[in-house]
């Protein structure tokens, strides 16, 4: 018994392509990566300005004064509410990961965050998109401008930060970005345009459009099979038809040089090399039908 060449009616090609779809899907997208929506959230609000806060943050910095002061440098500060973040593994604890997180959103920047660690208290974190340029500077590293500007500006800041008052970070972390950019770049790193983020309706759709997409790819090289499989059954017929008639018109060549008649030798003669011209000529069905339409009459005439 032959296996069913299909499931609820769908031909299995098309589970196929979908399949292939979906996989590619997975793969462009990542959407297991995605940010979540308050990491959208926060990205969208920092292509408005270089600094997000967050609704119900501490006032603990100023944040018409912080954007003020990074204009359009390759920072962006963030500041979240006083509430836990979610648990993480990460060896330098919840916020830094959080941090990061960002940081992956908006590669090319250097990210402020502000937001409570796993000891309670509510601090700052700092860290690096992935496509923040490296160093101008002969020999310098990506990593050793980062601890060059965070460990300058630490030591700035401490005597004018209060928890109460978180902006003077802000502020020594820039004028020590400047001097340490000065050496390591020649010039300040800007900040550029943020990448999109999909939102989950974006992302519905692309997944529906790569597997609708794969779908239509595997139907059109399907409907292309198909019609090649089509033309070369039909070129296989024609070549056997012609074989045929080629058998036929030998056949026919016997009676026609030792004619019973010799009044119709001559018009069979003329009927016969006729029809043979018209043979070596046929290229389409229709062509082939008449010379066997002739072929038949020929028959039909000396084979008595």
């Amino acid at each position: 018994m032959k296996r069913s060449r299909s499931r609820l009616g769908i031909p299995r090609w098309a589970f196929l392509a979908a399949a292939i779809g979906l996989a590619g899907f997975l793969l462009v997208f990542r959407p297991w990566s995605s940010a979540d929506d308050r990491i959208r959230t926060i990205v969208e609000g920092l292509r408005d300005g270089p600094v997000y806060q967050e609704r119900g943050a501490p006032d603990s910095v100023d944040v018409p004064r912080a954007r003020q002061v990074i204009g359009d440098r390759a920072i962006v500060a963030v500041v979240l509410g006083a509430g836990p973040l979610p648990a993480s593994d990460h060896v330098n604890g919840p916020d830094y990961a959080m941090c990061e997180r960002i940081a992956a959103r908006v590669p090319t920047n250097m990210v402020i965050l502000f937001a409570t660690g796993e000891d309670g208290e509510y601090g700052s974190s700092y860290c690096t998109g992935p496509d923040f340029p490296v160093p101008a500077k002969p020999g310098a590293s990506l990593g050793e401008f980062e601890m060059s500007v965070v460990a300058a500006a630490e030591r700035a800041w401490q005597y004018r930060a209060t928890p109460a008052n978180l902006t003077p970070e802000i502020e020594e972390f820039v004028l020590t970005f400047d001097a340490e950019a000065a050496e390591y770049y020649g010039e300040l790193p800007r900040r550029g345009p943020m990448p999109d983020t999909l939102a989950r309706g974006q992302i519905a759709l692309a997944c529906a459009g790569m597997v609708a997409g794969s779908v239509a790819f595997f139907l059109l090289l399907r409907t292309a099979a198909l019609a090649l499989r089509k033309r070369r059954r039909a070129e296989r017929a024609l070549a056997r038809r012609r074989r045929e008639a080629e058998t036929r018109l030998s056949r026919l060549a016997e009676e026609i040089l030792h004619p019973g008649d010799s009044t119709a030798a001559a018009t069979t003669a003329r009927e016969y090399t006729e029809v043979l011209r018209l043979l070596e000529s046929a290229r389409e069905p229709h062509e082939l039908a008449e010379v066997e339409r002739r072929l038949t009459e020929l028959e039909r005439v000396l084979v008595r």
